[in-house]
């Protein structure tokens, strides 16, 4: 039988990983080190402070809000930044207070 769970989380996966392969190469290192100066300012952050930090650095105009989950993503599985396992609502505008994802440094 067909887990549709399964199925949604690996489509996701999916489009994520294409995002971050189509995304420029010089944005997605703006977003690792956004990424990285986010976790050392904080014990824990989310991705509303990574924007906020690329929004400084001039890189979030026009930048596809999946591609930073692909740099997220990338920077967990090398062991950089953690998931703690909590969420909280978003503060951006534009995600009208969805659940985010906490992170920490490795």
């Amino acid at each position: 039988m067909l887990d549709l769970f399964t199925s949604a989380q690996e489509a996701r996966d999916e489009a994520v990983a294409r995002v971050g392969a189509n995304a420029p190469t010089d944005w997605k290192r703006h977003a690792a080190e956004a990424v990285i100066h986010c976790a050392r300012m904080a014990p824990v952050f989310t991705a509303d402070e990574v924007w906020e930090r690329l929004e400084i650095l001039g890189q979030a105009e026009g930048a596809n809000p999946k591609a930073l989950g692909n740099v997220m993503s990338s920077l967990a599985k090398e062991g950089v930044i953690a998931s703690t396992g909590n969420y909280r609502k978003s503060t951006l505008p534009r995600r009208h207070q969805r659940p985010v994802a906490e992170w920490r440094l490795s």
